[in-house]
């Protein structure tokens, strides 16, 4: 597995966006729905490319805690198996513990519940198929 160095930062445009919402249909990820309550990130190569993304949401309340929910990740075919993702998804979680979020939902899809697991989110039993990671 290699691993290919990324820079990730915020999406800021619709550009950026677009792309992230280009990759996810490249892998197969129809549940995107872009409003103005959707944040990005996305994962740059030293090239300049957009190869992956985030988008999730902010600002759930929930027990006096604010919640964040994965929406979509998605990391361009040519790149995947580089560790992209969960570099994407970490550096997300790094972000929002500083944001003083309390706890990031997710809802895996395409088997992709070892990745999640691997990224320290644990099956939500009272809410499956939900998938959660308290901070």
């Amino acid at each position: 597995m290699n691993s290919l160095s990324v820079e990730i930062k915020p999406a800021r445009d619709e550009t950026e966006f677009s792309s992230i919402e280009h990759i996810c249909q490249l892998t197969r990820i129809s549940s995107i729905s872009l409003s103005e309550r959707i944040k990005g990130l996305i994962a740059v190569s030293p090239e300049g490319i957009i190869v992956g993304g985030v988008l999730y949401y902010v600002g759930f309340q929930h027990n006096g805690q604010i919640i964040a929910a994965i929406d979509a990740l998605a990391v361009h075919p040519a790149h995947q198996k580089k560790k992209i993702g969960k570099n994407i998804v970490l550096t997300l979680i790094e972000i929002l513990k500083i944001q003083g979020t309390g706890e990031v939902t997710t809802v895996p899809i395409n088997h992709t519940e070892p990745f999640y697991e691997s990224c320290g989110f644990q099956p939500d039993n009272e809410h499956p198929p939900i998938y959660m990671l308290e901070f």
